[in-house]
């Protein structure tokens, strides 16, 4: 059985006609009809209850046809995929992160991983506050970026796909009793913040603070005292220490802290009844559609982004496996050999970066 005459009796069926399927599958009518005798036989059952010149399905082949011509266009895709892939292996992605995502070594390492085996090319990163961002992308130092969703639009030059969109998070003292909603998830409106006027501490560079504090008065729809720590554990402490303070940070490519503070509350921050969130986009230049698959780059960021980092193992392990074969080594050196899926540590293999 080959998987061309699958094809084909997909096309067979789906023409109601062995001509007109002849035509489209560029061969003769007769060949044609061979195939299909010869798909019986290796399968054992007639799927063509033949009356005359004319035909019908039978139960068997009926079931065939339903079962069969979806796994043809997921082999279709596939075979597309691969041919991306192979021809974007030498192009070098050069993607600009916000300076506030994680800039750990598993967590890059991991990207770098996930963006060759979707898109086909190799990555490398800098960070930066969008203005930098959009400064070295505008020099040709970068050519694509992730950055806040509502500072660009899509432009002539500039495409613009959405990522996702982080709910912001809050962390109060346990000794500050706020009202709030739900049991395992807490969520905290905004007007609480308001009401009670608290403080804000947020987590940026002393360079992006001042943007960073302007976007997040415009969510929150009011201006109250904001200052900024570098580190997540810094605002905890600051805020600790304090029985009028929040800490408010959303989990973007994230820093890598799932932990709780045990003398602090996590809620989900809302506004109106619903999660405050962070709307994020990649930018690129349009003309790089010709060399990556842009489908395939941003499913593998939202993967990063909203769900768990997976790589199959089974194929890990076959990509990192040496070649018995020298010839078949020097074919494929320039292929990029991904790290041991053991070097990504435990808390971006199996947790979500996204909350």
């Amino acid at each position: 059985m080959e998987l061309k005459h699958l094809q084909n009796f997909v096309t067979i069926a789906d023409k109601h006609s062995f001509t007109t399927a002849a035509e489209q599958c560029f061969i003769s009518q007769s060949a044609l009809s061979q195939q299909m005798k010869n798909l019986e036989q290796a399968i054992e059952i007639k799927i063509f209850a033949r009356h005359g010149r004319s035909f019908t399905l039978t139960p068997a082949g009926t079931l065939l046809y339903h079962r069969i011509k979806p796994l043809l266009l997921q082999i279709d895709d596939l075979f597309a995929h691969v041919q991306r892939v192979h021809h974007n292996q030498n192009f070098n992605l050069r993607l600009g992160l916000l300076s506030s995502m994680d800039k750990t070594e598993a967590l890059n390492e991991a990207l770098k991983r996930i963006i060759f085996y979707s898109a086909g090319c190799e990555v490398s990163f800098a960070y930066g506050t969008p203005d930098e961002l959009y400064e070295n992308f505008s020099n040709g130092i970068i050519n694509a970026f992730i950055s806040d969703s509502t500072r660009l639009g899509e432009s002539e030059t500039l495409g613009k796909f959405a990522l996702f969109s982080p709910k912001l998070q809050c962390e109060l003292p346990r000794a500050l009793d706020v009202p709030y909603k739900g049991k395992n998830k807490r969520k905290l409106d905004v007007a609480t913040i308001k009401e009670r006027q608290l403080e804000i501490y947020i987590i940026t560079e002393v360079s992006q603070f001042n943007e960073e504090r302007r976007q997040l008065t415009q969510l929150l729809g009011f201006t109250c005292p904001i200052h900024a720590v570098s580190t997540l554990s810094e605002g905890r402490r600051a805020i600790a220490q304090s029985t009028g303070a929040a800490l408010i940070f959303d989990r973007s490519l994230m820093r890598g802290d799932n932990t709780t503070h045990t003398k602090l509350n996590r809620f989900t921050l809302t506004k109106n009844g619903q999660p405050l969130r962070r709307p994020l986009s990649l930018f690129v230049r349009k003309n790089i559609e010709q060399k990556i698959a842009l489908e395939e780059l941003c499913a593998a960021l939202r993967d990063i982004g909203t769900k768990q980092l997976k790589l199959d193992s089974k194929l890990l392990s076959a990509l990192t496996a040496k070649e018995a074969d020298s010839t078949m080594s020097a074919k494929f050196k320039s292929t990029p050999t991904p790290p041991p899926t053991d070097s990504v540590s435990s808390s971006y293999t199996h947790q979500k970066l996204i909350y």
